[in-house]
């Protein structure tokens, strides 16, 4: 995102620079297998795509190359294709968990890693519905869960913190934290969305602002693994990100009158 930095998107030299250092951060996303930050580096170029018409040319051809290279591999590496399968697998393991939860059906032993992690997070929060357990009481908590499901080879999935923003802060927060937390999250991307679609709003400004949005929503992005929001660098970086963003939406340039 910060290649929208660029005074001159035109000129030919920040395009090739674009287009390159896209490209390889998205293949290396694809071999590296990290799929949600695959996931949401194509969700920001589709963003980046519909905002900044200068781009389009050099994302079009990135498209293209990255869904042929993915096809390719995936026909001739068995282990990408393999890696993708199970990635499927896990995909509709978690859909059928979300459609057992809704239909309150019995709940059988859970193996998938990322099931477990919400589960664990679902049951501590019930313990403390309104206001949660406190900050860092997670694991205290946890520990207290009792479910069949769960407990798989005498293990539940208790760890520090859930690894994800949103389950921490219902659990640590309650109804409260969350409600509070998601009102916080969705006034900001309203503000932003509304202070980049504003036409009094000149490019550059709407180039650095979008820049920084899309940090933000790919860091508070609720699907995706995540450090603990209250003791790890990752709430550090979040805030930081959050204090450039409401600068920039309440920024306003002093007019300098002539007398």
């Amino acid at each position: 995102a910060l290649l929208l930095y660029f005074k001159n998107p035109n000129k030919f030299s920040t395009q090739v620079i674009f287009f390159i250092v896209f490209a390889l951060t998205t293949i290396a996303s694809l071999f590296a297998g990290n799929r949600i930050p695959l996931f949401l580096t194509i969700l920001i170029l589709i963003i980046i795509l519909f905002y900044e018409k200068t781009f389009r040319k050099a994302l079009v051809v990135l498209f293209v190359t990255f869904f042929a290279a993915f096809s390719y591999l995936l026909i001739s590496n068995k282990n990408i294709s393999f890696h993708y399968k199970i990635f499927a697998l896990k995909s509709n393991q978690i859909v059928n968990y979300f459609k057992i939860k809704l239909s309150n059906e019995e709940l059988k032993i859970i193996e998938n890693t990322h099931i477990k992690e919400f589960e664990t997070g679902s049951l501590t929060w019930k313990q403390n519905k309104l206001f949660g357990g406190g900050i860092k009481s997670f694991y205290f908590n946890c520990k207290n869960v009792s479910s069949v499901a769960l407990n798989v080879r005498g293990a539940t999935n208790c760890n520090s913190h859930p690894h994800n923003y949103y389950l921490e802060i219902a659990t640590e927060l309650g109804l409260a934290g969350i409600v509070l937390t998601i009102s916080i999250f969705s006034l900001i991307f309203y503000l932003a969305l509304k202070k980049i679609h504003d036409y009094k709003t000149n490019s550059n400004e709407k180039r650095i602002l979008l820049s920084f949005f899309l940090i933000f929503f790919a860091e508070i992005f609720p699907f995706k693994t995540t450090g603990s929001f209250f003791t790890t660098s990752n709430s550090t970086f979040l805030f930081i990100i959050l204090s450039f963003i409401v600068g920039l939406i309440f920024s306003k340039k002093e007019k300098i009158y002539e007398k």
